[in-house]
């Protein structure tokens, strides 16, 4: 059963490589799609952007091709369901995880695509991040804690110590970082070779 191999799956390396493997596809789609113009601000795509949205939102309209992307990958996160049975462990899980990709594949976004880079990773380039913590964007942080959180709630409710959750989330979130530092490397080889 899913419930009783989750401690097993969450701690795997594959596991974390199959999402830093997702999140990178992600983030190279959207650089496709977006290239030089993010939060889809040159898509033809519909908005809603009226004052008190946006003041919940952090100045950033709701467009239908960030609803749409979400609500698939919300979907395939769920596929699993239809496998094994559901479960309020597994459903955190799984809303933790969809915290952590978001996080994951927007910073991936940036990190890889050639007009931003890290060197333009700011309040000064990025202007749908109004709210920025030591040089990380705001929602980096909430999605951060909802997606600790989550994993944390999901081992209580799997019969385990809330420490154990949280020392799978923190397992996976540093090989994400390592293997995001990877990439960072990989796109400043790739931009410095001649074309």
């Amino acid at each position: 059963m899913l419930g009783s191999a989750l401690p097993q799956v969450l701690s795997s390396t594959g596991f974390t490589l199959y999402l830093f493997a997702i999140c990178l596809v992600l983030a190279l789609l959207e650089i496709q799609i977006e290239g030089a113009n993010g939060w889809a601000s040159a898509l033809p795509t519909w908005r809603i952007a009226p004052p008190w949205l946006l003041r919940l939102t952090s100045g950033k309209p709701i467009t239908g091709y960030h609803v749409w992307l979400n609500v698939l990958l919300i979907l395939w996160l769920h596929l699993p369901f239809w496998l094994d049975r559901w479960s309020w462990a597994t459903e955190f899980i799984v809303v933790g995880t969809y915290f952590l990709m978001a996080v994951q594949w927007d910073f991936l976004w940036f990190v890889l695509n050639p007009h931003f880079g890290v060197n333009r990773f700011s309040r000064a380039h990025i202007w749908w991040f109004r709210s920025w913590y030591w040089g990380i964007p705001r929602e980096y942080y909430i999605g951060l804690i909802l997606s600790l959180a989550a994993w944390t709630v999901a081992a209580v409710i799997d019969g385990t110590r809330p420490w154990d959750g949280a020392r799978r989330w923190l397992i996976c979130a540093f090989t994400l970082l390592v293997l995001t530092f990877g990439a960072l490397l990989w796109a400043r080889f790739r931009h410095r070779r001649p074309q």
